[in-house]
């Protein structure tokens, strides 16, 4: 059985993350699939943006914060007095921790792996922006492209520590997501983090003159390849299927010539800033300080880092 618990759109974790169209799902047909959610209620219209829809056994409409604590005390009341039960419960729980541990330790070695040049990779980005917040009550306003490694390498405990990121990959949405929701943590006490990738910055940039005229304290890191990334995947993908020259993917994709000097750019909107950083050994010092400014002046910063596609 998959418990689904607030997925709008299963097809996507139900296919190892594959990005394939015909990706087949990772779970046998036998497997019954329970979901509870109430993305239901966020259909407004006869569309909507979603991959191959997966049938689903049970659908319940329900909030999570609420139902997984219910779910959790019937279960269990359901195991109490039954030890061979409960003994099968608790050496899953054991197999599934060491799993965890194991894929733990391959992720902490790749992002503290030094890359060639001494470049910086979003695995690399992303742990040390973890080093960075530590010991300050955070909350992840935006991760976009960075999303898979920020939910491996941050100890996430609290629903109010992750606001999420955008549907169907939409440009433009981080910026304007991260200064609304650091605005509306103005005042108390936490420290706003957005992952923020370039491409996606510059549909919005005039957002960073909002962050900074009304003064909203927020903590923008750029995840800065010099190219929109998930386009160029998906460029990749589509020639490889229709047998065209795969180097044409960079072409109106790669953001350079002139490349973007983003630091410049928020400084231009009177925003502290701190970069381009180009080398991991930069990457610490730059960080946090931009850290310290925003918890000191109650102000935004903007560290601009280049990171390898």
């Amino acid at each position: 059985m998959v418990l689904a618990l607030d997925l709008q759109d299963l097809y996507g974790p139900l296919t190892a993350g594959l990005r394939e169209r015909q990706a087949p799902l990772v779970v046998p047909e036998s497997a019954q699939i329970v979901s509870i959610s109430l993305s239901d209620y966020l259909q407004r219209s006869w569309s909507a943006d979603y991959n191959r829809l997966v049938p689903i056994d049970v659908a319940l409409a329900g909030d999570t914060a609420a139902a997984l604590p219910a779910l959790a005390a019937a279960c269990r009341s359901r195991l109490a007095g039954n030890r061979a039960a409960t003994v099968r419960v608790v050496d899953r729980a054991k197999r599934v921790a060491a799993l965890r541990r194991t894929l733990h330790d391959h992720w902490q070695r790749e992002a503290t792996a030094v890359a060639p040049g001494g470049a910086i990779t979003y695995a690399r980005l992303v742990s040390e922006v973890w080093q960075a917040v530590q010991g300050s009550d955070w909350v992840v306003v935006n991760d976009h492209y960075a999303s898979p490694w920020v939910r491996r390498l941050w100890d996430i405990r609290d629903p109010k520590q992750y606001v999420g990121h955008c549907r169907g990959a939409g440009l433009g949405y981080g910026i304007g997501s991260a200064v609304g929701a650091a605005l509306a943590y103005r005042g108390a006490g936490r420290l706003c983090v957005n992952m923020q990738t370039d491409g996606d910055l510059l549909y919005c940039p005039s957002a960073l003159w909002t962050a900074s005229h009304h003064r909203i304290p927020l903590l923008t890191v750029v995840c800065n390849n010099r190219s929109y990334g998930n386009d160029e995947d998906h460029q990749e993908r589509v020639a490889k299927e229709r047998g065209r020259p795969v180097e044409n993917k960079v072409v109106g994709i790669h953001i350079n010539d002139p490349a973007v000097d983003f630091a410049t750019l928020a400084r231009s909107f009177g925003i502290h800033a701190e970069g381009p950083v180009q080398g991991s050994d930069q990457l610490g010092k730059a960080l946090s300080e931009a850290v310290r400014y925003v918890k000191e002046q109650q102000k935004p910063a903007l560290v601009d880092v280049l990171v390898r596609i």
